[in-house]
């Protein structure tokens, strides 16, 4: 009997319980950095998922100025904007500029959506410089006009026009 307790004695080794906490200890150290880098990798890939439909949206936008309508007796101008792309659009704001003296007649904050496919009418009124003028009077019915028109993604579409130009 004793030659078998000095057996037992003479063993020399990790216990269970010491093993387990030394594997555990192994298992953290090593996965711990495992995880935070699936995690970053994770993180980035849906920064860039996110990104990509935002771009697919602008690249989606596309604007046509169908028409544009100036009233002769009055200062009122229609203007028919038309969304061809294949994203809604929401339309930020409209210049129209005169181009021969750079004359700022409209400058104007939209924020109105156009759906995809749809036409929209904008009445607008000239910013003229004397009151009194008119769309008809030689000052204004000679000259060509830029069209700007720019959407809440920073795309901008331009057309020029001459009113009376048919």
């Amino acid at each position: 009997m004793r030659l078998e307790r000095r057996k037992l004695r003479s063993r020399r080794g990790v216990s269970q319980t010491l093993g387990t906490l030394l594997l555990l200890a192994i298992v953290a150290a090593v996965g711990t950095p495992l995880l935070i880098e699936g995690i970053t990798v994770l993180n980035h890939f849906n920064y860039a998922v996110k990104t990509e439909r935002s771009n697919i949206d602008i690249i989606g936008e596309t604007l046509d100025i169908e028409h544009v309508r100036f009233t002769p007796s009055s200062n009122a101008i229609t203007v028919y904007v038309r969304n061809t792309g294949t994203v809604e659009t929401i339309l930020d704001s409209i210049t129209i500029l005169k181009i021969d003296t750079q004359e700022v007649l409209i400058k104007t904050d939209l924020e109105q959506t156009v759906f995809a496919r749809e036409i929209v009418k904008l009445d607008l009124t000239a910013n003229f410089v004397n009151v009194n003028n008119k769309w008809d009077d030689n000052i204004y019915s000679s000259s060509k006009y830029k069209i700007t028109v720019s959407t809440l993604n920073g795309n901008s579409f331009e057309s020029e026009a001459k009113p009376f130009n048919t």
